[in-house]
């Protein structure tokens, strides 16, 4: 049997592994020294550590539960649920290995961020359409304001995680998509996709000193896969192009999303799609919306972006 890790980041931006194999579920959570392997509470226990002011010692499961509230646990970049390594190393290459940890991050996210409301079940009318947000920490970032403009209008979901990559979306494509029936499906992948890995699968630091996660050409490859898959639901798909990335991003290049998002707009046209150009929209406001030398977006720009995508999503329902 392979041995079962989970890749987190440490203080120091390396990338280690919980033996998932090793033991148990405690009340406690350990916040010892690290070791090269560390058990699973030791390494969530170490990542709340780096990002709070808490001193090493041992932390409660209720004020672990209260701690990772206060972190951007949808910023990638900051996730301690890292799954940059998994995509990029051999140690995933067991399917078994895949599933198993999928499910736990599952469980785990149910567990521990239950009030985080951007990753919860919308209150569900079945007279209502219903419709999928799909995306990374962009679209957790404007998934309320959404949910709020549509509220009586339409159900609408997200995956309960960071949609990452083409990579992730090809492998969970199906579990997001379930057996619900779609109206409209609102989809973005880039972000994840173009920034820049070391050979840890760490974000790389100068961005040129490392590779891309997914290459432009296998990108565009991924993103027609999943399109196919998409259209097999019967929903109104709407391709939404990737935001700006700007001057300074941690491990991303100026441009490249302007790139990434040129071979997304063939896979587009090759499928007939709608197309909601978030780039542009925001581009025209950058400054006023997104946070400094960041990919990420202020609360009231997230909201900004939102009124955007509801003008794309009331236009699929029309249609439908």
């Amino acid at each position: 049997m392979p041995t079962l890790c989970l890749a987190y980041r440490t203080r120091e931006s390396e990338c280690r592994y919980a033996n998932l194999n090793e033991g148990k579920w405690p009340n406690r959570l350990s916040l010892d020294k690290p070791s090269s392997v560390e058990s699973p509470q030791e390494a969530f226990g170490r990542v709340i550590s780096r990002k709070s002011s808490l001193s090493p010692g041992k932390l409660s499961i209720k004020d672990y539960k209260t701690q990772i509230e206060k972190t951007d646990v949808h910023d990638r970049e900051t996730d301690p649920f890292d799954w940059a390594a998994r995509e990029k190393t051999s140690r995933w290459a067991s399917s078994r290995a895949h599933l198993f940890l999928n499910s736990l991050f599952h469980v785990l996210t149910e567990f521990l961020m239950p009030d985080n409301s951007a990753m919860t079940l919308p209150d569900i009318n079945p007279d209502l359409p219903n419709v999928l947000l799909i995306g990374d920490s962009i679209s957790v970032g404007y998934t309320l304001p959404v949910r709020a403009q549509l509220k009586g209008q339409a159900n609408v979901f997200r995956p309960l995680i960071n949609g990452g990559s083409t990579i992730r979306g090809m492998e969970l494509l199906d579990e997001w998509l379930g057996d619900r029936d779609w109206s409209v499906i609102h989809f973005n992948f880039g972000l994840h996709d173009l920034k820049y890995m070391d050979g840890d699968g760490a974000m790389a630091d100068p961005p040129e000193s490392g590779t891309q996660q997914v290459s432009i050409d296998v990108y565009e490859s991924n993103l027609d896969k999943i399109v196919v898959r998409l259209q097999q639901t019967g929903a109104y798909l709407i391709w939404c192009s990737t935001t700006p990335v700007p001057e300074g991003s941690s491990g991303r290049i100026k441009g490249d999303a302007d790139r990434y998002n040129g071979v997304a707009s063939r896979v587009a046209a090759k499928h007939n799609l709608a197309v909601n150009d978030l780039y542009s929209f925001a581009l025209e406001r950058l400054g006023s919306i997104q946070r400094p030398a960041n990919v990420h977006f202020t609360d009231d720009g997230s909201a900004v972006l939102g009124s955007q995508v509801v003008v794309a999503i009331l236009g699929g329902l029309e249609r439908q």
